[in-house]
């Protein structure tokens, strides 16, 4: 198998996976429990939250463990308005977010919160300056992805943070960085941001794992009641070992990153270089994370073009894990301007850190025969 889907989930670091096994056999207490077992799960619990934190650049704040991206963006939004909407509150976020950003928005946007969209340039980027202008008197939240899922557009955080600051130090800026971890450079105080979205499976941990950062003064509400774990910020009893193996694969993407750049900008070139005139690059150059290369297949229908590379054992998407199963086309390259046609003939191949360049060959060759053979039986 060629497994190039890694924006959608990624094969877990066998050190990862060391880890998690060492927390359930003798560490499985829970860390809630008043003796000696459960508060050795708790300090494994504690440390992860710690290297975690570091590996974010957090040195003050809270980090809430969930499971996953989605329930974090969740959180963020129902934590901040939950007692604010009856003031009906103005939420900013753009037209290109996750599923798992749009649908919350589009929830509090049914309970009477007012919500501005802002949509990309050309080439998928959020402008710093249009978040700043939309920005009004009851605005209360800014949510902005590092980097978009579906092209790997890497939005201008630091800038976006800087400009709302400016017009109110009160308004909570949010960005959904699970695509953005190990793929660019992530620094919460660098930053500036008050909140970020992190999810375990995107880095090379485990499935079922995710955290919400939360700066320093930043009142969130919980999202999930219960047991008032986590200081309160999130009841149930804590996946001690998930957290474990988030916390290894965080350490492992820092200490890593400069490598995996070199290799995944070597391997993305590869594609782009191998692929000839019936193809079209969405996202070439630097202004996109280099772990994604989202492919227009001339007059080849990319759901057909799927199947056929899986025949060989290729495994790519046509756009977010969360919503291929879905026949509407993509809002993030509707929101850039493509036409249907163009859309319907994308593909996205997602680079990771075990991919090889003779994979990339092979990939590259089967995808010239299939979409040559494929183009035959579609009209222009």
């Amino acid at each position: 198998m060629i497994y190039l889907d890694n924006a959608a989930t990624t094969k877990p670091y066998d050190l990862v996976l060391y880890a998690m096994n060492e927390i359930n056999r003798d560490f499985f207490a829970n860390p809630s429990s008043m003796h000696a077992a459960g508060y050795m799960s708790e300090k494994k619990l504690s440390d992860a939250k710690e290297k975690i934190m570091s590996s974010i650049g957090a040195r003050s704040g809270e980090l809430v463990f969930t499971s996953g991206g989605t329930e974090s963006n969740n959180q963020i939004f129902f934590g901040i308005l939950k007692n604010a909407i009856k003031r009906k509150p103005h939420i900013i976020t753009t037209a290109i977010e996750h599923p798992s950003v749009l649908e919350p928005v589009k929830a509090l946007e049914a309970l009477g919160c007012e919500v501005t969209y802002i949509t990309p340039d050309e080439f998928g980027v959020i402008s710093a300056d249009m978040v700043a202008d939309a920005i009004k008197e009851n605005t209360k939240i800014v949510s902005v992805m590092a980097v978009n899922n579906e092209t790997g557009a890497i939005n201008p955080i630091a800038d976006i943070v800087k400009k709302v600051k400016a017009k109110s130090a009160d308004i909570i800026v949010h960005s959904d960085c699970v695509q953005a971890m190990g793929n660019i450079n992530v620094n919460v105080d660098s930053w500036g941001v008050d909140a970020i979205s992190l999810s375990a499976h995107k880095i090379y941990g485990p499935r079922g794992v995710g955290a919400l950062y939360i700066r320093q003064n930043v009142r969130v509400l919980p999202y999930i009641l219960g047991g008032h774990q986590q200081k309160n910020l999130r009841s149930g009893t804590e996946n001690v070992a998930g957290a474990v193996g988030f916390s290894v694969a965080m350490e492992k993407a820092v200490e890593t990153f400069n490598e995996k750049q070199n290799c995944l900008k070597a391997l993305k070139e590869q594609i782009i270089l191998s692929l000839d005139d019936n193809f079209i690059i969405n996202n070439p150059g630097d202004m996109y994370s280099p772990h994604i290369v989202s492919i227009r297949v001339k007059n080849a229908r990319a759901e057909v073009l799927l199947h056929a590379l899986e025949a060989h054992g290729i495994c790519v998407s046509a756009g977010s894990a969360c919503s291929t199963n879905k026949p509407a086309p993509s809002h993030v390259l509707l929101a850039q301007g493509y036409d249907r046609k163009h859309i319907e003939e994308t593909i996205r191949v997602s680079l990771g850190v075990y991919n090889t360049e003779e994979e990339i060959n092979t990939f590259c060759r089967i995808l010239k025969e299939e979409a040559a053979a494929l183009s035959r039986f579609t009209r222009a």
